[in-house]
């Protein structure tokens, strides 16, 4: 895939999104992720590495009705909070190592 080896940059972040300590990746972006299958929501357990520490978070891709959705990740209060302190004019950055761990920095 073309895209294997670029990151993403996510500057779309609402208020909804920090309500719900979720970024949404958008379908220019769902290449870096596990891919969706129509019909079929599932929810990948993944590992993010911020600051060089380890975490466990999820990803969610699909939805019922057959439409494509943008994929959700979900990284838990304390990390979106407290490590990253996202707020709705923040930009993310997310890569993928070679063994499939996020690393994800807020620029």
């Amino acid at each position: 895939m073309a895209h294997e080896h670029r990151g993403i940059t996510i500057t779309n972040i609402t208020k909804t999104d920090i309500a719900s300590y979720k970024i949404r990746i958008t379908k220019d972006h769902k290449f870096l992720f596990p891919s969706e299958k129509i019909g079929e929501p599932i929810t990948h357990d993944i590992t993010v590495r911020i600051n060089r520490v380890n975490y466990p978070a999820a990803y969610r891709i699909g939805s019922k009705d057959g439409k494509q959705r943008s994929g959700l990740l979900s990284l838990g209060s304390e990390l979106y909070r407290d490590v990253l302190k996202i707020s709705s004019n923040s930009t993310i950055k997310i890569d993928r190592t070679i063994d499939g761990i996020y690393l994800i920095r807020k620029l």
